[in-house]
């Protein structure tokens, strides 16, 4: 059984994983069902078949620096990769009360 599944017509985002299987060489880590949307960046398998599966064919490697299962659609002409931007925590917010 894959790590993670998304069968559903869904938006899936997986960054900065890394997987580990035992007994999983002939799985993938991630599979895509055939309606669902996936984004991975700098993900790691080991143990797995492959990093992702998309549909019914692999995406070839262990390790993904970025992958996309479906073409960019942009407003701007651009390389079409993502901006690679930091994922912060969430804040915490004070408890005051309202004014």
């Amino acid at each position: 059984m894959p790590s993670t599944r998304q069968a559903a017509d869904l938006l899936g985002t997986n960054l900065d994983s890394a997987f580990y299987g035992s007994g999983a060489a002939t799985r993938p880590a991630i599979f895509n069902g055939q309606k669902g949307t996936l984004l991975v960046r700098d993900i790691a398998a080991t143990g797995y078949a492959c990093a992702v599966s998309n549909h019914t064919s692999a995406v070839p490697g262990l390790a993904l620096v970025e992958w996309v299962s479906k073409p960019v659609v942009t407003q701007f002409p651009s390389a079409g990769v993502t901006l690679r931007l930091e994922v912060r925590e969430t804040p915490d917010v004070p408890d005051d009360p309202p004014n």
